[in-house]
């Protein structure tokens, strides 16, 4: 009994400075890489939901942001959104986006829940 008792403190004691060593090493990764958090972006800047599904950096570095209400592209200023139309056939299918990447050729792929759109020249 005793000796499950010291075996059990051992690998207590080898979780914890694991856990530590490993929280050192991320805060320090993350503090070493420079980046902070300087803004808060949502519905009151001009996002079109809060609950984003997906986030992408273009070529030309413009932030994607993929949400329940549509496809909003963040410009460092402002949001643009792009949103389900019925009148325009050359609008998104579905404002519910799962996905947002891009092409070789700079073309934006989107998914929706009701599939795929691909949009051509966006970037102004």
């Amino acid at each position: 009994m005793r000796m499950q008792l010291l075996y059990m403190k051992r690998a207590f004691q080898k979780h914890i400075w694991f856990a530590l060593l490993f929280q050192f090493f991320t805060g320090y990764l993350s503090f070493a890489s420079g980046y902070q958090v300087n803004a808060y972006l949502g519905i009151n800047q001009g996002l079109s939901n809060n609950f984003v599904r997906g986030v992408y950096q273009d070529k030309s570095g413009f932030m994607w942001f993929g949400t329940y209400d549509g496809l909003n592209r963040y410009d460092g200023y402002e949001f643009k959104i792009f949103r389900n139309n019925i009148k325009n056939n050359r609008s998104l299918i579905y404002n519910w986006i799962n996905a947002i990447s891009e092409d070789a050729t700079g073309n934006l792929w989107i998914g929706t829940r009701q599939g795929a759109c691909v949009y051509q020249g966006l970037v102004p």
